[in-house]
């Protein structure tokens, strides 16, 4: 979608994947893989907001991380892994419990040089910068907790989610956020 194109149709979505924070994820397999830019969409809802790791997208193991999308261990904002073992980028924003979010996360490459940008309900919401290169993974890719790990469980709701083999400028991000209605609280 460029910014010529019309917007999105509204899209009037009211079903979402439930997670326990315990045990439930979806497993996604080894296929998939995002080593040079892409964007990482999609509506959250969790229902609290204590410090503990909930993952909302990841692929990797328990000593790689390919690529990752949560909600920060301590802050309760929207994080990222540049890279195993750092560096951490998170959001500016401390999400709330009980409210639809809609979260994205996009990553460039000038030059060697990776940027991660988040997007909250359609507004850039900060980021990082780094030259280091992610750490490949043969593990999984899941929604809802830490790939091949058995941590990181979200405790929410998940909808909607989109991942892109491409970085989608501001603009496009907004039309996704423009395209969902939340309705009474449901998205």
């Amino acid at each position: 979608l460029s910014t010529s194109e019309t917007p999105l149709a509204q899209i009037d979505n009211l079903n979402s994947m439930q997670f326990d924070g315990g045990s439930d994820y979806i497993d996604l397999g080894t296929s998939l893989s995002l080593p040079n830019e892409y964007t990482i969409s999609c509506w959250i809802n969790i229902n609290n907001t204590t410090a503990g790791a909930k993952a909302i997208i990841y692929k990797g193991t328990n000593t790689s991380t390919e690529f990752a999308l949560e909600v920060n261990r301590t802050s309760g904002k929207l994080s990222t892994l540049g890279r195993s073992n750092g560096p951490i980028f998170t959001s500016n924003t401390t999400l709330a419990a009980g409210v639809w979010y809609h979260a994205a996360l996009t990553k460039t490459i000038v030059g060697g040089t990776k940027t991660y940008t988040f997007f909250l309900n359609g507004q850039n919401d900060g980021g990082g910068v780094t030259n280091l290169s992610p750490n490949y993974s043969s593990g999984i890719t899941a929604i809802g907790r830490y790939g091949s790990s058995s941590v990181g469980y979200f405790n929410g709701s998940i909808d909607e989610v989109g991942i892109f083999n491409t970085a989608l400028t501001d603009a496009e991000i907004l039309s996704i956020y423009n395209a969902t209605a939340v309705v009474d609280g449901v998205n």
